[in-house]
């Protein structure tokens, strides 16, 4: 038989203690991999729900935006800027103009409003009865 020289032993040392740190890589590696596919359950999950939003966010403004369209005077739409969102067929019709002529444009406070004339009442105001 031949006998270990110290030099055996050592790397036999070395090689028992490269094991050893791969086995812990190995773990850490396996519970890292568990949370990432913990996080990308939770993504998905998230995910899913927000294309259900937005499927009911689409439906809720088609619903509106026909409704808009529905009303047979004409309808104009702003934001919180007085730029038009949106306007019906009547409102088109009525003052001869287009979509792409009145869309995001500024509904001016002065005696013309886009170009049209200015409507007999101001917005949101009644008459004093």
């Amino acid at each position: 038989m031949r006998s270990i020289t110290a030099e055996q032993v050592t790397a036999n040392k070395e090689l028992l203690i490269g094991s050893e740190e791969l086995r812990s890589l190995n773990e850490r590696m396996r519970t890292k991999k568990e949370a990432l596919h913990s996080s990308n359950e939770e993504l998905t999950a998230s995910h899913l729900e927000k294309l259900g939003l937005d499927k009911q966010l689409i439906e809720a403004r088609d619903y509106a935006e026909a409704i808009v369209d529905a009303v047979h005077e004409p309808l104009v739409v702003l934001d919180n800027n007085l730029r038009v969102k949106s306007a019906n067929k009547a409102f088109y019709k009525t003052f001869g103009a287009s979509e792409k002529d009145t869309q995001c444009k500024l509904i001016s406070t002065g005696e013309q409003t886009m170009g049209y004339s200015r409507p007999a009442k101001p917005f949101g105001r009644r008459s004093a009865t």
